[in-house]
């Protein structure tokens, strides 16, 4: 998740938004649909007797580097990165969750984390993508997935993303997929 100097993905129609017509229209930056995600996650988490290390808890930009840093001298079990998408069509829509594709773990994890949110959603399954190149997925001593829980750019989704009770369900869901795992594993 991003933060600060880095908003992460921002929906293009809000950057042409006129307030004086659009003024009921959402504004929407991926870092904070996010960190709200990460706070109920977090909080849940806690409540139900896990440890929680965040990375971010504020809206600050924390390099990637930082975060692998943080998660690999902590001994963290799992490493999951909370993302809101973005496509240059308001038609894409859905859920989705990243691995590494050398993480026999991580594809599990997701796997797990994927069906719990699909259960939870209405959205589309867009299902478990193994991707390579992402640093935190690649830079992690643990397994990791990346979740994408939905478009910012997808008018409906948009406002479900917008909505705490939705992002609780998500958040909930994710911490029912990793507690998936470590009971099947």
């Amino acid at each position: 998740m991003n933060g600060g100097k880095d908003p992460g993905a921002v929906d293009p129609k809000d950057k042409e938004m006129d307030d004086e017509i659009y003024e009921d229209e959402l504004y929407t930056e991926e870092s904070d649909i996010v960190l709200t995600a990460s706070r109920i996650f977090s909080m849940v988490a806690r409540y139900r007797g896990h440890e929680v290390i965040e990375t971010r808890t504020t809206d600050e930009y924390v390099p990637l580097g930082e975060r692998t840093r943080i998660a690999n001298e902590a001994g963290a079990d799992f490493f999951v990165s909370f993302h809101a998408n973005a496509a240059t069509t308001e038609n894409a829509h859905g859920i989705e969750t990243l691995y590494h594709p050398d993480s026999v773990e991580g594809k599990k994890i997701a796997r797990f984390v994927q069906n719990r949110l699909i259960q939870v959603s209405a959205g589309k399954d867009r299902g478990i993508k193994s991707r390579p190149g992402l640093w935190v997925l690649r830079k992690t001593n643990m397994p990791a997935i990346l979740v994408e829980l939905g478009f910012i750019t997808n008018i409906a989704e948009e406002r479900m993303l917008n909505e705490d009770w939705y992002l609780g369900f998500l958040a909930n869901a994710v911490l029912r997929g990793l507690e998936d795992y470590t009971v099947r594993r």
